[in-house]
């Protein structure tokens, strides 16, 4: 069942453990960004009170980096898996965590622009909120459809310049 909580409450933590896990990843991976993303890097959004972390490096050093992140972390049996996307999880830390992999300027590359885009336009953060509470108490996989259509609309909607805000 889905439950939601103002970002605020958790976003101490999440920056701690990003802090954390992006030195880890950097140790292993010097030429990787690495980005807080999701709803905890996003003041006055709903969360479901994790943190989500996005790796992106250039689409050469992705199987290496795929191999580097498969001997770290346990791969997100939930998520699909290709040559320029993976997710992986990791428990134990204070809050769930799940960290994507993507490939710079393939398909998958929008984490950081959809932050940008949440934290740039109240209005769009307004119906996204709005989307979560709409689904509070329902089951995730609902929950991921509606949230996927609705990211996938607005993204498409940014980059034909059709943002509102």
């Amino acid at each position: 069942m889905m439950k939601f909580a103002p970002s605020e409450n958790y976003q101490a933590a999440a920056e701690k453990i990003f802090s954390k896990l992006r030195e880890k990843i950097h140790a292993r991976l010097p030429s990787a960004t690495i980005d807080h993303i999701g709803s905890t890097a996003i003041p006055n959004c709903l969360t479901k009170g994790d943190l989500d972390l996005v790796v992106s490096v250039s689409q050469q050093q992705f199987p290496h980096a795929l191999k580097t992140l498969d001997s770290m972390f346990s791969p997100n049996t939930g998520s699909d898996r290709n040559n320029e996307f993976a997710a992986f999880v990791l428990e134990g830390e204070e809050l769930p965590v799940g960290i994507q992999l993507v490939a710079i300027g393939l398909g998958a590359d929008n984490f950081v622009l959809w932050r940008e885009l949440l934290l740039e336009s109240p209005d769009i953060l307004e119906r996204y909120n709005q989307l979560k509470e709409s689904h509070q108490g329902s089951q995730m996989e609902q929950y991921r459809v509606k949230k996927s259509e609705f990211i996938e609309e607005e993204l498409r909607l940014a980059q034909s310049g059709k943002v509102c805000g």
